[in-house]
């Protein structure tokens, strides 16, 4: 992602963020708005560091986040040997 303005902001996100709040983004040159329909947005991401960029709460309070945790050894072989049972 780009680095953020002096105001804090990233112009590519806050251009899904407008989207996303107006449904439509306004055609300058035929002075009318340019609707998009049956758009939807799917996203993932990893923690901020290492070159990636922490995104702004403006744009993250628009996603239903979820948080994961790595499963333990146990925890994965019990999974898969369920999954194998039941075909097998």
């Amino acid at each position: 992602m780009p680095r953020k303005d002096k105001y804090g902001s990233q112009p590519p996100l806050e251009l899904i963020r407008q989207w996303m709040d107006y449904g439509f983004w306004y055609d300058r040159a035929k002075l009318a708005p340019n609707i998009i329909e049956n758009l939807q947005f799917l996203s993932a991401m990893g923690k901020p560091g290492g070159g990636r960029a922490e995104i702004s709460m403006r744009l993250t309070s628009k996603f239903h986040i979820l948080n994961f945790t790595i499963p333990t050894d146990q925890q994965v072989k019990r999974i898969f040997e369920t999954i194998i049972l039941y075909w097998f």
